[in-house]
């Protein structure tokens, strides 16, 4: 571990919560505060009630682009789990993205789940920052079921849960508990 050890913030919250939403409004504060803030979040693309996809939106440049489609049993060519066909091109894109976060106040991963932590694939560059700590402040959003196996991995993390249908308010008090580490 690195000597300048930060400070860890784990989001976690079931589908749906808005944890994505979270992390784009806290990336926006903080940037208002005139804060460094790099990273990726992934906001869903829905059809009607379904989440059909996943972009990722770089942080630092604002530049969006497709990560994961619904899976799609005929021909495969990315990366796939359970649910998702993974764009290996963007995947590389995103996780070389990841591996030079530098200099960045905020750092935020959203988020590493089983294809990083089961499979060893994915956004491994996030697993290594984190697991490097040359940081002031970094927010990973992780999903309840494997909550365990990253405090385990963090043991000094922060835990903040994104109760479902938080109001504005309650938002940005959440918020102002993480920026506090920061300014």
């Amino acid at each position: 571990m690195s000597s300048s050890q930060g400070v860890i913030w784990i989001i976690t919250a079931p589908r749906g919560a808005g944890k994505t939403r979270f992390c784009s409004r806290l990336a926006a504060a903080a940037q208002q505060k005139g804060l460094i803030v790099k990273g990726v979040v992934c906001p869903p693309e829905f059809n009607g009630s379904e989440k059909t996809a996943i972009h990722v939106v770089d942080l630092s440049s604002d530049r969006q682009t497709l990560l994961a489609r619904a899976k799609n049993r005929e021909g495969v060519a990315g990366t796939v789990t359970d649910h998702w066909d993974f764009s290996n091109e963007v995947m590389d894109w995103s996780n070389d993205l990841l591996g030079t976060m530098t200099d960045a106040d905020l750092a935020i991963i959203d988020e590493l789940g089983p294809l990083e932590f089961q499979y060893g694939k994915g956004w491994q560059n996030g697993i290594k920052f984190l697991d490097g700590g040359d940081f002031r402040c970094a927010l990973v959003v992780i999903r309840p079921n494997l909550l365990t196996t990253a405090l385990q991995r963090w043991p000094n993390a922060r835990v903040m849960e994104i109760p479902s249908g938080l109001d504005q308010a309650g938002e940005e008090k959440l918020q102002w508990e993480i920026l506090q580490d920061l300014i």
